[in-house]
């Protein structure tokens, strides 16, 4: 599920991420996902709550209308079906492929505006990279992994990359503003 949508975020820039990813990047996607930012925590809780509540409580609201038509046409009532076996299954298949489609449409949202500030080279720096020279470079940090770390320097349109073993000796995040103002 989560080296999908970096797959379809990387492609986006341009970037092959497949070619710069290890077996521990692909394992930890997911869950750097859901924790980069405080919204998607949150987001995916109210979806599957109202996913089960939608579904299920639709069922059953569904058997009750039934159940009421059928005893105001004194026929017999219907009992509701179980839970358990084949119906249970088809409703928990919907869920993963419902958090699927949420990952999936975060990741290619969140690509197609950092392509759009690529393009219109709007990216401003978040970053202050210092590398082993002792030379810095403010840069917009639009990804990173566990050897890589990809960014883009302010009024350009491409996407950098550079190694982090052997190269940079720190990264740090810089306050809002603070690029602004130089």
């Amino acid at each position: 599920m989560g080296i999908v949508g970096d797959v379809i975020y990387y492609k986006m820039l341009d970037v092959d991420i497949l070619n710069y990813a290890t077996i521990t990047d692909v394992l930890m996607t997911p869950i750097s996902t859901l924790a980069s930012d405080w919204r998607i925590p949150p987001l995916f809780a109210l979806v599957l709550v109202g996913g089960y509540v939608l579904f299920f409580g639709m069922t059953n609201a569904v058997l009750w209308i039934q159940n009421r038509l059928a005893a105001s046409k004194l026929m017999a009532v219907k009992e509701a079906p179980s839970w358990s076996g084949s119906n249970l299954n088809k409703a928990l298949r919907v869920f993963p492929m419902l958090l699927f489609g949420l990952m999936i449409g975060y990741r290619a949202g969140v690509a197609i505006r950092t392509q759009e500030d690529l393009n219109g080279n709007t990216m401003k720096a978040t970053h202050r990279i210092v590398f082993n020279d002792s030379s810095q470079k403010e840069v917009a940090v639009v990804g990173q992994n566990t050897g890589y770390i990809f960014y883009v320097l302010p009024n350009t349109n491409s996407v950098l990359i550079t190694p982090l073993n052997g190269n940079i000796k720190s990264i740090q995040k810089l306050k809002k503003g603070i690029a602004d103002a130089e």
